[in-house]
């Protein structure tokens, strides 16, 4: 896929790191550490059922001896590094959900904003990032590039990038919304086409009525504009409860799914056994 500078840590070639293990899985390899895929599976709410729209696609990570290696990570990526990593990432996400045949489900991908440097370098990644989708039978309405909460040196950098995504057909999201630099303005700035919320963002306004107002407010914002919201971290009844209560459309979370290697997630949740939820419906 991408040429990128070489360094000593890894090869010239993000597909020269991408290996094949079995008919439809794939691993990345950077030093001495192996880089598997995970699908989180995500839920779009209708009436009372929970239906399968697509995953999030994350990253464990192994060293030689197959331990699991915490995700503290990223930051020990060498810093000449952290693009190809980042788009390694990206890549290996991509040829396993597409080994899955996931006709009409969502890939959702994380997108690290400190990776892109300058326009001349970031440009041309993402008509290599589209033609990858193509070569691998997928649409780019599939895919999703979660923009994550880190700092950005240029905003206006990270604003066109977003841009030429969503000219490609690739969606925006804000990723972790209320932590970090996830925030209204990033929002607004890359005129995003999905929000995330953070879960401890939603808990900490669920604590007294004002600041629920307030989440409520903004959630409701978002829906004006035209913007799909997903509640992230849903591992309780009374998050759903509350999302449910809210113009929120999509779950993701433990409650209904946790990453596994596999995308073999169930199309359909009913969500008529929650009481708190119940309770709202027959109101």
């Amino acid at each position: 896929m991408a040429n990128i500078p070489t360094s000593a840590h890894r090869p010239t070639l993000v597909d020269d790191a991408i290996f094949q293990i079995n008919d439809s899985n794939f691993l990345g390899k950077y030093m001495e550490y192996n880089l598997k895929s995970v699908f989180q599976p995500i839920y779009k709410i209708h009436d009372r059922q929970a239906e399968l729209v697509g995953y999030e696609a994350l990253i464990r990570v192994f060293d030689s001896e197959k331990n699991v290696i915490p995700p503290d990570f990223f930051a020990s990526v060498q810093p000449e590094d952290r693009f190809f990593v980042d788009w390694l990432c990206r890549t290996i996400h991509l040829q396993n959900f597409a080994a899955g045949n996931h006709s009409g489900k969502q890939i959702f991908v994380n997108l690290t904003p400190t990776s892109f440097k300058s326009f001349a370098e970031s440009d041309p990644e993402v008509a290599i990032f589209a033609d990858k989708i193509s070569e691998l039978g997928l649409h780019p309405s599939q895919v999703v590039c979660e923009i994550t909460e880190h700092p950005v040196d240029s905003l206006e950098l990270l604003t066109v990038i977003s841009k030429r995504f969503q000219e490609s057909g690739i969606r925006i999201a804000i990723d972790d919304f209320g932590v970090g630099h996830s925030n209204l303005e990033r929002v607004n700035a890359l005129q995003a086409d999905i929000v995330k919320l953070d879960r401890l963002w939603c808990l900490e306004m669920r604590q007294t009525l004002a600041t629920d107002q307030l989440a409520r407010d903004m959630i409701s914002q978002f829906s004006q504009m035209g913007i799909d919201i997903v509640y992230e971290g849903v591992e309780t009844e009374a998050d759903i409860a509350f999302a449910m209560d809210t113009p929120i459309g999509y779950l993701q979370g433990f409650y209904l799914g946790r990453p596994e290697a596999n995308t073999n997630a169930a199309e359909v949740i009913s969500l008529d056994h929650i009481p708190q939820m119940a309770r709202q419906l027959s109101a």
